[in-house]
C-alpha cells in the first residue's frame, strides 16, 4: 500500500526502488492510515501541497520515521514551518 501512495504522488517504478526501497526500507513497514496519512495532512495544512509535497517528501523522507512532532519542531527550528519550498 505505501508504494502505491509513493506512486498517487507521481513517483516512478524506478524512483520508488532507486531511492525509498533501497535506502528508506522501513517505510515498507508504516501503515498508511496511522504513520503516513497524519503527517501528510498535517503538511498540508502548513501549507506544503501538490509539488512542494512531493519535493519534500523525496528530498526528506525520514519524515514518516520518526515521531512527527520531533520532525515538526525541527523545521520550526529551520524556519520552515509553515513555508513552501518554492518560497525557500
Amino acid at each position: 500500500m505505501v508504494i502505491l501512495l509513493f506512486k498517487a504522488f507521481g513517483y516512478t517504478d524506478k524512483d520508488i526502488c532507486s531511492r525509498i526501497l533501497t535506502m528508506y526500507p522501513f517505510l515498507l513497514a508504516k501503515s498508511i492510515t496511522r504513520d503516513l496519512k497524519p503527517v501528510l495532512e498535517h503538511l498540508e495544512g502548513a501549507g506544503c501541497k501538490g509539488n512542494d509535497l512531493r519535493l519534500l517528501m523525496w528530498e526528506y523522507p525520514r519524515i514518516f520515521s520518526n515521531d512527527f512532532r520531533r520532525q515538526a519542531r525541527r523545521f520550526a527550528r529551520l524556519g520552515m514551518y509553515g513555508l513552501c519550498l518554492s518560497k525557500l
